[in-house]
């Protein structure tokens, strides 16, 4: 029986560390755009439910003030209690006539003048009186809703805008400006993270002697290797305008690593 050479058992086994490295490598991504994916999902749906709530507030408000009727109310008693939060919340109910019948119910807000029998004053619908709202129109709920949807908005958005940015202006400058290789020199990364990834600024060293940096979010399986060229586009109008193609990089990387394995067993 023949023996197999320990360079053909070497390289064998190379070849499998890298194509398990390129699975376990792939595979973590995968999973974490599933989970981005569905952060995103989530994350829309949230402000799509905030945005509704705060309008819907805010136009009952509205519409007790334009069409309804206004008339004094006693307060029958203040409950005194503790939210899911543990802050202290406060149950404001009231009591009015209209037309000889007595309505009433639980306010929708609490003031520290209110005490049990005192006065406030309340609008009601003169099509059904058991519809009635304080009139210190609290604002304040439905405009935090919004701007909590706002902000969920912005979240969403700002990474994709991101990216379009600076996609444009590598078109734009690459058009009209100057295609720089360099070379990159370190990576710093510092101990935030933001959307889940870590911040880091990519330093390089351009061709034409000059230092260039850009600031990037490491996901799982990016690396930058010190050492490597890199493209960089300078703006021929302020040679102070660049992008470093990160992306580019990175998929380039990426396809150089793909290709290894096919290239070791050839």
């Amino acid at each position: 029986m023949g023996s197999t050479p320990a360079g053909n058992t070497s390289q064998s086994e190379n070849r499998t560390d890298v194509r398990f490295s390129l699975f376990c490598m792939a595979k973590r991504k995968n999973d974490m755009k599933n989970k981005k994916l569905a952060s995103n999902i989530v994350l829309m749906v949230m402000a799509v439910i905030m945005l509704v709530l705060g309008v819907y507030v805010l136009m009952g408000a509205s519409e007790h003030a334009r069409k309804g009727v206004k008339t004094e109310a006693e307060i029958t008693s203040i409950v005194i209690g503790n939210s899911s939060n543990g802050e202290t919340s406060y149950k404001v109910n009231v009591e009015f006539w209209v037309d000889g019948t007595k309505y009433g119910g639980e306010l929708d807000t609490y003031d520290a003048s209110m005490r049990t029998g005192g006065k406030t004053t309340v609008y009601y619908m003169p099509d059904d009186p058991s519809k009635f709202h304080s009139a210190r129109f609290n604002y304040l709920p439905g405009i935090a809703c919004i701007v909590a949807a706002a902000i969920m908005a912005i979240l969403f958005f700002v990474p994709h805008i991101a990216v379009r940015v600076r996609e444009a202006k590598i078109d734009r400058y690459t058009e009209e400006g100057t295609h720089i290789v360099a070379r990159i020199m370190q990576v710093n990364r510092k101990n935030t993270r933001l959307y889940n990834k870590t911040i880091a600024v990519v330093e390089c060293m351009g061709s034409d002697r000059n230092e260039y940096s850009q600031k990037v979010l490491l996901d799982i399986g990016d690396e930058y290797v010190v050492g490597d060229d890199i493209d960089v586009y300078v703006s021929a109008k302020n040679p102070k305008k660049y992008v470093v193609d990160t992306e580019g990089y990175l998929e380039n990387r990426a396809a150089q690593f793909a290709d290894a394995p096919q290239d070791q067993a050839n």
